[in-house]
């Protein structure tokens, strides 16, 4: 029985690893025509056959090898490459920070200047709840839309899909100690929001990263099976 085609192999386990297909597609393809022209050249030299073949493969080298240096190479050819553990496990809950702090801070300063947040709120029962609603699916919003732009930086940048898992795990680590309350104005007291983290383990913050990333896999493969095919179709 033959063996699988190693540059076939070779695509596959760089899919596996998380790169964009549209660059493993291009990468396969550009492999299978240096082949062929080594291929020829062999012929050329008075070798056919299983000779032949032996001889491209040598001259080719190990796919394995091939396959690490491709993707150490291109990985390394961004700063997020090469600073992984910065770009893919700090800035995410410092994105987070800053966005969640800076809507609040707006929010905040215009419910001051509008007497929401005073004991009798200019806001009416609905107004409270809209904005009760709205500090909450801000807080859910980020904990999605972060981890997800993270993971889709991380296979764009040919970092794979390691890093974006690292991303959601620690995304995920922070969801499980991160707090927040929201209190509307009424009776005598002013509204109120506490936003830090606390022994009281939130788990539904734990879980919401790891579907993301879930999520960010189905995504992924079905945008590798359009740009193989669009790849496919240039060739």
């Amino acid at each position: 029985m033959r063996d699988a085609d190693p540059i076939e192999q070779l695509r596959r386990k760089l899919l596996r690893q998380g790169l964009p297909a549209a660059y493993v597609s291009r990468t396969a393809r550009e492999l299978s025509e240096h082949r062929q022209d080594l291929m020829v050249e062999a012929e050329e030299n008075g070798l056919s056959g299983e000779a032949a073949e032996r001889s491209v493969a040598e001259r080719m080298g190990s796919f394995d090898e091939l396959a690490a240096r491709l993707s150490r190479t291109m990985r390394r050819s961004n700063w997020r490459g090469r600073h992984p553990v910065l770009t893919f496990c700090l800035l995410p809950i410092f994105t987070f920070l800053c966005g969640f702090l800076l809507v609040a801070w707006i929010g905040g300063a215009i419910g001051e200047l509008a007497g929401w947040w005073k004991p009798k709120s200019t806001l009416g029962p609905d107004g409270l709840a809209t904005v009760t609603t709205g500090v909450h699916v801000l807080r859910w919003g980020l904990f999605t839309a972060i981890p997800f732009w993270f993971c889709w930086l991380a296979r764009n940048s040919f970092c794979g899909y390691k890093w974006g898992l690292a991303t959601c795990l620690v995304f995920s680590l922070h969801g499980l100690v991160h707090s927040m309350s929201f209190t509307v104005p009424g009776d005598g007291r002013k509204g109120s929001l506490f936003w830090g983290y606390s022994t009281n383990l939130d788990w539904l913050g734990m879980m919401v990263p790891l579907l993301v990333f879930a999520l960010f896999l189905i995504i992924s493969r079905q945008t590798n099976a359009s740009e193989t095919r669009q790849e496919e179709i240039k060739a």
